[in-house]
């Protein structure tokens, strides 16, 4: 199954949503800890996935010049 960038960054905001709500509900933890962590899972771990898992086209060299063609 492959995933694009714009799934996985979707599927991370719910992930780190429905973490934030149960960490709210269910814990006594501070809030900036729980927007800390909802932050991290919904925004730096999707970006962070997207940067190491090439999700585009790789690169056509044409060989005409020294340049790529994206």
């Amino acid at each position: 199954m492959n995933l694009t960038g714009k799934q996985i960054q979707w599927t991370a905001i719910v992930a780190g949503a429905t973490l934030y709500f149960f960490l709210g509900a269910l814990t006594e933890i501070a809030l900036p800890i729980q927007f800390g962590a909802f932050v991290g899972v919904a925004v730096i771990a999707p970006a962070i996935v997207t940067r190491s898992v090439s999700l585009q086209q790789p690169p056509v060299d044409d060989g005409a010049d020294d340049e790529y063609r994206f």
